[in-house]
Formats: structure tokens, sequence, C-alpha cells
């Protein structure tokens, strides 16, 4: 019994460390070379009319010890493709939980801003992504996930 409950007691502080560790995200936690995939809703970027069509958005992004993301990729919304491109600092808290505003471009022309809530995971191997916020020009409803490719 006695052997028992001292073996229990060194179990319990030799897993202490990793559940304290389990609240310590910070920005460096997302440097590295990531793969993306989103999926969901959005309105084409030359539609007039604000209809939600299907849409799938996937490539690639580097992000930095400040997590600075830069990101390029396809979009395609109700059969439209189109190349993105997506700049955008995000900031990530101990909770690993974080916010990031990407200025997102179609060639040369901006078209808009896109705010995303996100959650790291996996030790800062993948992030689920939720946009909170849409480019003006194209509403957007979708669900992403980005998974580290390379640190």
């Amino acid at each position: 019994m006695r052997t028992s409950i001292l073996l229990i007691a060194i179990l319990g502080m030799a897993a202490a460390p990793a559940m304290a560790d389990s609240n310590n995200c910070s920005p460096q936690m997302t440097k590295g070379y990531w793969a993306f995939s989103c999926e969901g809703y959005a309105t084409p970027p030359s539609a007039a009319a604000q209809t939600l069509l299907p849409a799938r958005f996937f490539g690639t992004c580097d992000a930095d010890r400040t997590a600075f993301f830069d990101c390029e990729g396809t979009y395609n919304v109700g059969g439209q493709v189109v190349p993105v491109t997506a700049l955008g600092q995000g900031t990530t808290d101990r909770d690993c939980t974080g916010t990031i505003t990407y200025n997102e471009f179609i060639g040369p022309n901006k078209i808009g801003e896109l705010t995303i809530r996100y959650t790291v995971l996996d030790g800062g191997d993948t992030i689920w992504g939720l946009p909170v916020g849409n480019a003006p020009a194209s509403p957007q409803v979708l669900s992403c996930n980005l998974r580290r490719i390379s640190k």
C-alpha cells in the first residue's frame, strides 16, 4: 500500500510539468511552413449579388516566430477559381487560442480583410480556425485547418 501511494505521488509529480505546459502557447509556436484547407460558403469576388456558394480554399503559409503569416493558395467559389494571397499578423495567447487578421489579395488587388479566431493543437502542429469577420467584397462562412509541414 505504501509503495503504491509513493508510486502514484512520483507519477503525479512527473506529469505536473507536462500538464502545466499545456497552457503555455506563444506566437513562436506557430513558426513554420503550413498547408491549409478551408471549406464552407462564400460570395464570388466578382459577383454583384451577395449569394453564398460552396467554397474551397487551399494552399500554403509561411509563418515567422512573431506569428506573421504569408499565405498563397487557390480559391474556388461556386466554380470560379482564383489565386489568392493573404498576409496577416496573428496573436497566440497562453491558452493556445488566437486571432489573425489577413489582408487578402487577388493578384495586386486587395479584396479586404479577413479575421480568423483559431486554436493551436498537437503541440503546435495543427491549427483550427473560424472566420469571425469577412472581407467586405466577399462574405465568407468557412472552417479552416492548417497542418505544419516543417518548422
